[in-house]
């Protein structure tokens, strides 16, 4: 891992898990970061829990079936202190429930471990490992004092936490949105993307939209299978109603809320009288913003002004121009700001 990784000083890294080939598969992926990090490993919930008595983290990596350990009641200690949770889920439906209910609870973010040869490893490579320290050991964007209002930016705070985006032609403008997230009423399908870390605020945000929105929710929430089925199993339980996979040409009515299967991307097309109808296309990305992209791409130029999409994660890059290409075909862009980064900028004019 090079020096620029990993910002001076050493940063405390703590990894809970029961695997020794996990811990020196993490251990090596550390160990080329030059003293910039300190990875201290726990084997059992004791280890941990006293370590923890006097020594917080700046990140901690927990395995969810770490034996004798309250998981849920730790992690809203700890969260609630502020240190970054990554969790680390065995493939299986009882750690894939575990997962999903811990990230709720307020977990950051979670790798999957396979057992390849004998070995139980973490199911991502060097260069993965490497950006989750970076994302979650850099400092904070909002920890530069109070907000500095330019007329380039655009701030909201609690009370406003959803955004509209705007097209002139050639830039993108953000703006406060005015009505309701899901009107109850016209013909319109809404489309929710997010990362698997957005999970919670995806659940706390429609948890107090009405039951029966007029329109038709699409969630795509990249996961595996298993942790598909969990994610299904948790957010039908929160929200207290039906959340069913998405099956291929399915005729959508309003009040639906379906999730896509797997890594897999929506691809429209009309149905009798117009009808909105998907089928399912591969999705082999595993970065998060190419495959949000790929996906706005493939939105582009159906239902003729009957889209409402919904992002949970600031448009950048690559993906700004086929919202662009979105908005100017009438349909409806919304970005959902976490409400306790009231903080954080949305820039006013986006651009590639």
């Amino acid at each position: 891992m090079s020096p620029q990784i990993l910002p001076a000083p050493a940063r405390a890294v703590f990894l809970a898990d029961p695997s020794p080939s996990v811990a020196a598969q993490a251990g090596g992926w550390a160990g080329a970061a030059n003293g910039r990090l300190e990875l201290h490993t726990f084997t059992t919930a004791r280890q941990l829990l006293r370590r923890l008595e006097y020594q917080r983290p700046d990140l901690l990596m927990l395995n969810v079936t770490l034996p004798g350990f309250d998981g849920l009641t730790a992690l809203r200690s700890l969260s609630g202190a502020g240190t970054p949770i990554v969790l680390l889920s065995p493939d299986t439906m009882e750690g894939a429930r575990l997962t999903m209910e811990a990230l709720l609870a307020g977990a950051s973010d979670y790798v999957v471990e396979r057992r390849r040869g004998g070995k139980t490893l973490l199911a991502l490579r060097r260069t993965g490992f490497q950006r989750a320290l970076q994302r979650y050991l850099s400092p904070s964007p909002d920890a530069s004092g109070g907000p500095i209002r330019s007329p380039g930016e655009i701030f909201w705070g609690r009370r406003s936490t959803w955004v509209q985006l705007r097209t002139d032609g050639e830039a993108v403008e953000a703006r406060p949105l005015r009505g309701e997230v899901l009107p109850r009423s016209g013909s319109w399908v809404g489309i929710v993307l997010a990362a698997a870390p957005r999970l919670p605020r995806v659940v706390e945000t429609f948890t107090r939209v009405p039951d029966r929105p007029a329109g038709p929710m699409i969630l795509r929430i990249p996961q595996g299978p298993r942790f598909g089925r969990a994610m299904r199993e948790v957010i039908s339980r929160r929200w207290n109603r039906t959340v069913l996979e998405l099956r291929p040409g399915e005729m959508l009515r309003a009040g639906h809320w379906r999730v896509l299967p797997g890594r897999s991307a929506l691809r429209p097309r009309f149905g009798p009288q117009g009808a909105p109808l998907f089928d399912l296309a591969p999705n082999r990305l595993r970065c998060d913003a190419r495959s949000m992209t790929q996906q706005l791409a493939l939105l582009r130029d159906v239902f003729a002004r009957r889209l409402r999409i919904y992002l949970f994660e600031k448009p950048r890059g690559m993906m700004i121009e086929p919202l662009r290409d979105l908005l100017e075909a009438g349909h409806g862009v919304f970005i959902h700001q976490d409400p306790s980064h009231s903080r954080t900028p949305l820039t006013r004019r986006l651009a590639p």
